[in-house]
């Protein structure tokens, strides 16, 4: 799946004349989006894609009375069958722009 994912995104990032890295930072942009849209989501988080293997993970942290972050990082990456439908059309959103 991740290298069938890879192989999407520098197909799509040709067409569309552009770097794959800022096609994977859309992406990544768009999987925060839909990952805060979750019900009990973290307010302080964040998506990292490895660039060699599409791999995609949510970390978050708390947030103190300040709206600091502390504590550990979190790995609360959802399945992504969860994520995938809305992080679809949060991408196609950010792809029309």
């Amino acid at each position: 799946m991740n290298e069938e994912r890879m192989e999407a995104i520098r197909t799509l990032a040709a067409e569309k004349g552009m770097a794959p890295e800022v096609l994977m930072g859309a992406l990544a942009d768009a999987l925060e989006t839909a990952y805060k849209r979750m019900p009990g989501s973290y307010e302080y988080a964040w998506v990292t894609m490895d660039p060699i293997t599409g791999e995609m993970r949510v970390t978050a942290q708390e947030l103190d009375e300040d709206g600091e972050p502390f504590g550990p990082e979190l790995d609360v990456t959802p399945d992504q069958a969860t994520l995938g439908r809305i992080a679809a059309q949060t991408f196609k959103q950010v792809m029309m722009q």
